[in-house]
């Protein structure tokens, strides 16, 4: 009389039914790996350009072409860029620390020459509330340092007459116009014959450090804890599948005599 094969573990991980399930942890498990491997690439940005290569002037369409967002390596060069400046599109940046006083940044639109193109141009501080008069007419000049956009200030500005923060996505719906997505800190407080209260806005060069982003650290290791899941999900179903079918052998084993009485 033939008896069926014990249930076995292996034999049941092995079979076709729970091979095609470990190819699809394989495959799940991959995807997780894949986003790991790109969140902990971004947890390390690269520190920025040495000074000899940021504090060299370049002109701004060498180092950084608008409609794209800016990176790290564009940002934080001295730049220089010939446009015509709009009286009409002018702003004031509050809460600008300059020597420990709080002050107001006059931001204006400077429409690059050749292009229709605008770029925000930092022309001084000055602790008054009010825009800096004297702006320049013509085709000028203007060098200063290129830097990244500002986060958008969310609700009601805090400062009535004033921006929060310098975002270019948000002055691009106020002044109307298509606006490079930083902005320029101009070396010379602009026009250069402004008061004495009118003053040179100076941004240093950024220090020469790695960054570690520890928020995408944690998110890769996730993802890593999310593959491995994934095979014990797979190790887990297989075993419940063996334990049933030990569950099942059991309880069909047909019952033998022990002795000879119950043959009676």
């Amino acid at each position: 009389m033939s008896h069926s094969p014990q249930p076995s573990l292996l034999r049941t991980a092995l079979s076709r039914r729970w091979l095609g399930g470990l190819l699809i942890a394989v495959l799940v498990a991959g995807v997780f790996g894949l986003l790991a491997t790109w969140q902990w690439s971004r947890s390390h940005e690269p520190p920025p350009p040495p000074a000899e290569i940021t504090e060299t002037v370049k002109p701004l369409q060498k180092v950084y072409t608008p409609g794209v967002p800016i990176l790290q390596t564009q940002a934080d060069h001295i730049v220089s860029v010939e446009g015509v400046f709009d009286p009409s599109k002018q702003v004031l940046v509050a809460n600008r620390l300059q020597q420990g006083d709080k002050g107001y940044w006059t931001v204006s639109a400077l429409r690059v020459k050749g292009t229709d193109w605008w770029i925000p141009v930092v022309r001084g501080w000055s602790a008054e509330k009010k825009v800096a008069d004297g702006l320049p007419t013509g085709t000028v000049t203007v060098v200063g340092r290129l830097l990244p956009p500002e986060a958008p200030y969310a609700g009601k500005e805090p400062d009535e007459g004033a921006l929060a923060s310098l975002s270019p996505a948000q002055l691009a719906n106020t002044w109307d116009a298509s606006l490079y997505d930083a902005f320029l800190v101009s070396n010379d407080k602009i026009p250069s014959s402004s008061p004495a209260s009118f003053e040179r806005v100076t941004v240093n060069a950024q220090p020469q450090n790695s960054e570690i982003n520890w928020l995408n650290v944690f998110y890769a290791v996730e993802w890593i804890v999310f593959a491995g899941a994934a095979f014990y999900m797979w190790f887990r179903l297989v075993k419940d599948d063996y334990d049933r079918q030990v569950e099942d052998a059991a309880a069909f084993t047909p019952s033998h005599p022990d002795t000879p009485e119950d043959f009676r």
